[in-house]
Protein backbone atom coordinates (compact mmCIF):
# COMPACT_ATOMS: atom_id res chain seq x y z
CA UNK A 1 0.00 0.00 0.00
CA UNK A 2 1.22 3.46 -1.21
CA UNK A 3 1.61 5.76 1.93
CA UNK A 4 -1.28 8.72 2.64
CA UNK A 5 1.82 11.28 3.12
CA UNK A 6 3.67 9.51 -0.17
CA UNK A 7 -0.46 10.20 -2.29
CA UNK A 8 -0.84 13.94 -0.90
CA UNK A 9 2.91 14.36 -1.68
CA UNK A 10 2.72 13.16 -5.50
CA UNK A 11 -0.93 14.83 -6.02
CA UNK A 12 0.53 18.27 -5.14
CA UNK A 13 3.57 17.74 -7.74
CA UNK A 14 1.11 16.28 -9.93
CA UNK A 15 -0.81 20.04 -9.59
CA UNK A 16 2.33 21.55 -9.58
CA UNK A 17 3.43 20.30 -13.02
CA UNK A 18 0.16 21.26 -14.41
CA UNK A 19 0.08 24.57 -13.32
CA UNK A 20 3.79 24.83 -15.00
CA UNK A 21 2.36 23.78 -18.05
CA UNK A 22 -0.76 25.75 -18.07
CA UNK A 23 1.41 28.97 -17.59
CA UNK A 24 3.92 28.50 -20.51
CA UNK A 25 3.85 28.99 -24.23
CA UNK A 26 3.09 25.33 -26.07
CA UNK A 27 4.65 25.67 -29.58
CA UNK A 28 4.12 23.07 -31.51
CA UNK A 29 4.81 22.78 -35.29
CA UNK A 30 1.39 22.64 -37.38
CA UNK A 31 2.46 21.56 -40.66
CA UNK A 32 3.89 22.85 -43.65
CA UNK A 33 3.14 23.54 -47.35
CA UNK A 34 5.66 22.71 -49.52
CA UNK A 35 6.70 23.57 -52.93
CA UNK A 36 3.33 26.01 -53.23
CA UNK A 37 0.87 22.97 -53.88
CA UNK A 38 -2.43 24.22 -54.57
CA UNK A 39 -0.91 27.81 -55.18
CA UNK A 40 -1.34 27.82 -51.36
CA UNK A 41 1.24 29.86 -50.79
CA UNK A 42 1.30 32.31 -53.49
CA UNK A 43 -1.89 32.81 -53.04
CA UNK A 44 -2.26 32.48 -49.20
CA UNK A 45 -4.79 35.46 -48.88
CA UNK A 46 -7.31 34.28 -51.88
CA UNK A 47 -9.97 32.66 -50.26
CA UNK A 48 -11.09 30.96 -53.65
CA UNK A 49 -8.04 28.84 -53.11
CA UNK A 50 -7.99 25.73 -50.89
CA UNK A 51 -5.89 26.15 -47.70
CA UNK A 52 -5.61 23.28 -45.97
CA UNK A 53 -3.95 24.32 -42.70
CA UNK A 54 -6.19 27.44 -42.15
CA UNK A 55 -6.95 27.63 -38.21
CA UNK A 56 -10.13 29.96 -38.12
CA UNK A 57 -11.98 28.42 -41.37
CA UNK A 58 -12.43 30.92 -43.45
CA UNK A 59 -9.86 30.07 -46.46
CA UNK A 60 -7.54 32.73 -46.29
CA UNK A 61 -4.00 32.67 -44.14
CA UNK A 62 -3.74 35.61 -42.18
CA UNK A 63 -6.58 36.29 -41.63
CA UNK A 64 -5.41 38.31 -38.11
CA UNK A 65 -3.02 39.82 -39.81
CA UNK A 66 0.81 39.44 -41.74
CA UNK A 67 4.25 41.26 -42.45
CA UNK A 68 5.38 40.41 -45.34
CA UNK A 69 9.02 41.69 -44.76
CA UNK A 70 9.78 44.88 -47.30
CA UNK A 71 6.46 44.59 -48.81
CA UNK A 72 3.13 44.81 -46.80
CA UNK A 73 2.23 45.36 -42.95
CA UNK A 74 -0.61 44.72 -41.45
CA UNK A 75 0.08 43.69 -37.58
CA UNK A 76 -2.95 42.17 -35.34
CA UNK A 77 -4.62 43.87 -32.92
CA UNK A 78 -2.86 41.52 -30.09
CA UNK A 79 0.39 40.99 -31.68
CA UNK A 80 3.31 43.50 -32.11
CA UNK A 81 6.61 43.90 -33.67
CA UNK A 82 9.36 43.99 -31.05
CA UNK A 83 12.87 43.76 -32.59
CA UNK A 84 14.98 42.48 -35.61
CA UNK A 85 17.81 40.13 -35.14
CA UNK A 86 21.48 41.39 -35.62
CA UNK A 87 22.48 41.98 -38.83
CA UNK A 88 19.27 41.33 -40.43
CA UNK A 89 18.52 43.62 -43.23
CA UNK A 90 15.64 43.11 -46.23
CA UNK A 91 16.77 42.74 -49.61
CA UNK A 92 15.25 42.37 -52.91
CA UNK A 93 13.26 41.14 -54.93
CA UNK A 94 15.64 40.43 -57.33
CA UNK A 95 15.13 38.06 -60.73
CA UNK A 96 13.54 34.59 -59.91
CA UNK A 97 12.26 35.49 -56.55
CA UNK A 98 7.96 34.16 -56.03
CA UNK A 99 5.42 36.14 -57.07
CA UNK A 100 2.81 36.14 -54.11
CA UNK A 101 -0.53 37.69 -52.92
CA UNK A 102 -0.07 41.12 -51.66
CA UNK A 103 -3.25 42.47 -50.08
CA UNK A 104 -4.95 45.72 -51.27
CA UNK A 105 -2.07 45.81 -54.02
CA UNK A 106 -1.44 43.56 -57.30
CA UNK A 107 0.56 41.00 -56.48
CA UNK A 108 3.74 41.43 -56.10
CA UNK A 109 7.65 39.70 -55.59
CA UNK A 110 8.70 38.99 -52.10
CA UNK A 111 11.51 40.51 -50.22
CA UNK A 112 13.64 38.66 -47.90
CA UNK A 113 15.69 39.05 -44.91
CA UNK A 114 19.39 37.95 -44.65
CA UNK A 115 22.30 38.96 -42.89
CA UNK A 116 25.49 36.61 -43.67
CA UNK A 117 27.04 37.14 -40.62
CA UNK A 118 27.77 33.78 -39.33
CA UNK A 119 28.41 31.32 -42.28
CA UNK A 120 26.36 28.07 -43.94
CA UNK A 121 24.17 26.87 -41.07
CA UNK A 122 24.85 29.32 -37.85
CA UNK A 123 22.07 29.58 -35.99
CA UNK A 124 20.99 33.50 -36.66
CA UNK A 125 17.82 35.29 -34.97
CA UNK A 126 15.93 36.97 -37.54
CA UNK A 127 12.31 38.96 -36.30
CA UNK A 128 10.54 38.85 -32.74
CA UNK A 129 7.16 39.43 -31.86
CA UNK A 130 5.40 40.25 -28.52
CA UNK A 131 1.73 38.89 -27.49
CA UNK A 132 0.17 42.72 -26.56
CA UNK A 133 -3.01 41.29 -25.71
CA UNK A 134 -3.99 37.94 -25.14
CA UNK A 135 -7.30 37.50 -24.44
CA UNK A 136 -8.12 38.17 -27.55
CA UNK A 137 -6.37 34.48 -28.70
CA UNK A 138 -7.53 32.06 -25.80
CA UNK A 139 -6.87 29.20 -27.74
CA UNK A 140 -3.56 30.44 -29.45
CA UNK A 141 -2.79 31.57 -32.61
CA UNK A 142 -0.82 29.61 -35.21
CA UNK A 143 1.95 31.72 -37.77
CA UNK A 144 2.66 31.17 -41.38
CA UNK A 145 6.51 31.15 -42.10
CA UNK A 146 7.37 32.28 -45.78
CA UNK A 147 10.59 30.37 -47.00
CA UNK A 148 12.42 29.27 -50.11
CA UNK A 149 11.06 30.82 -53.12
CA UNK A 150 14.32 32.53 -53.80
CA UNK A 151 16.03 32.35 -56.55
CA UNK A 152 18.55 29.24 -55.49
CA UNK A 153 18.03 26.97 -52.83
CA UNK A 154 21.54 27.36 -52.01
CA UNK A 155 19.82 31.05 -50.41
CA UNK A 156 17.09 29.30 -48.02
CA UNK A 157 17.15 28.94 -44.62
CA UNK A 158 17.94 25.34 -43.59
CA UNK A 159 15.69 24.88 -40.38
CA UNK A 160 13.19 27.46 -38.89
CA UNK A 161 12.95 27.55 -35.24
CA UNK A 162 9.75 29.52 -33.45
CA UNK A 163 11.14 30.21 -29.15
CA UNK A 164 9.45 31.81 -26.69
CA UNK A 165 12.26 34.52 -24.88
CA UNK A 166 10.58 36.14 -22.91
CA UNK A 167 7.19 36.38 -20.83
CA UNK A 168 6.28 33.84 -18.41
CA UNK A 169 8.34 30.45 -18.24
CA UNK A 170 9.26 27.68 -18.46
CA UNK A 171 10.07 28.74 -22.02
CA UNK A 172 8.21 26.63 -25.37
CA UNK A 173 9.84 26.16 -28.57
CA UNK A 174 9.68 24.00 -31.71
CA UNK A 175 11.81 23.84 -34.90
CA UNK A 176 10.87 22.47 -38.58
CA UNK A 177 14.05 21.06 -41.20
CA UNK A 178 13.10 22.67 -44.01
CA UNK A 179 16.26 21.05 -45.58
CA UNK A 180 13.98 18.19 -47.24
CA UNK A 181 11.60 20.79 -49.42
CA UNK A 182 14.35 23.74 -50.65
CA UNK A 183 14.24 23.98 -54.57
CA UNK A 184 13.40 27.54 -54.74
CA UNK A 185 9.80 26.96 -54.87
CA UNK A 186 8.28 28.86 -51.99
CA UNK A 187 6.56 26.94 -48.85
CA UNK A 188 4.80 27.76 -45.93
CA UNK A 189 5.73 26.17 -42.44
CA UNK A 190 2.84 26.76 -39.36
CA UNK A 191 3.72 26.62 -35.68
CA UNK A 192 0.64 26.51 -33.14
CA UNK A 193 1.71 29.30 -30.03
CA UNK A 194 -1.20 28.40 -26.97
CA UNK A 195 -1.36 29.19 -23.71
CA UNK A 196 -0.12 32.73 -24.41
CA UNK A 197 0.17 35.73 -21.98
CA UNK A 198 0.18 39.25 -22.01
CA UNK A 199 3.87 40.26 -22.36
CA UNK A 200 4.89 36.83 -24.07
CA UNK A 201 7.73 37.56 -26.39
CA UNK A 202 8.71 34.83 -29.45
CA UNK A 203 11.63 34.72 -31.73
CA UNK A 204 11.96 33.43 -35.51
CA UNK A 205 15.59 32.04 -35.96
CA UNK A 206 17.40 30.21 -38.93
CA UNK A 207 19.79 27.84 -39.54
CA UNK A 208 21.55 29.79 -42.44
CA UNK A 209 21.60 28.75 -45.65
CA UNK A 210 24.51 26.77 -47.59
CA UNK A 211 25.46 30.08 -48.72
CA UNK A 212 25.20 31.78 -44.93
CA UNK A 213 21.95 34.22 -45.54
CA UNK A 214 19.05 33.91 -42.70
CA UNK A 215 16.15 34.43 -45.23
CA UNK A 216 12.68 34.48 -44.27
CA UNK A 217 10.05 36.31 -46.67
CA UNK A 218 7.26 37.12 -44.03
CA UNK A 219 4.68 36.03 -41.14
CA UNK A 220 1.12 35.65 -41.12
CA UNK A 221 -1.35 35.59 -37.79
CA UNK A 222 -4.19 33.29 -37.66
CA UNK A 223 -6.46 32.66 -34.17
CA UNK A 224 -7.21 29.33 -33.53
CA UNK A 225 -10.50 28.72 -33.29
CA UNK A 226 -11.27 25.91 -30.60
CA UNK A 227 -8.60 24.94 -28.48
CA UNK A 228 -5.75 22.07 -29.34
CA UNK A 229 -6.75 18.84 -27.41
CA UNK A 230 -4.20 17.75 -24.91
CA UNK A 231 -2.99 14.45 -24.47
CA UNK A 232 -5.02 11.83 -21.68
CA UNK A 233 -3.10 11.76 -18.51
CA UNK A 234 -1.96 8.22 -17.26
CA UNK A 235 -2.66 8.60 -13.99
CA UNK A 236 -1.08 10.06 -10.62
CA UNK A 237 2.02 7.63 -10.58
CA UNK A 238 2.18 7.29 -14.58
CA UNK A 239 4.64 9.28 -16.49
CA UNK A 240 2.02 11.13 -18.40
CA UNK A 241 2.42 14.48 -16.84
CA UNK A 242 5.93 14.23 -16.51
CA UNK A 243 6.18 13.25 -20.28
CA UNK A 244 4.14 16.18 -21.57
CA UNK A 245 5.59 18.83 -19.49
CA UNK A 246 8.97 17.90 -20.27
CA UNK A 247 7.75 17.78 -24.22
CA UNK A 248 6.55 21.05 -23.86
CA UNK A 249 9.81 22.47 -22.19
CA UNK A 250 11.48 21.26 -25.51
Amino acid sequence: MIPRNFQVLAGALLVMLWSIQANAVTINVAGAIADDAGNEVTEWYTTTTLKTLDADGDNRYGSDGWDMFGLNVNHTSYNAFAGIGPGIIIVGPFPGYAVVDNPGNPDAQVRTSTNGIGGPGSKEAVISYQITDATQVPNGIRIGIFTDGLDGSQFSSQEIYVEQTAGVGPFGAAQFDTNPILNNTIDMVFFDLTNLQTGDVYTISVDSGRQGHATLQGVVWDSLSAPIPEPAMLGVFGVGALALVTRRRH
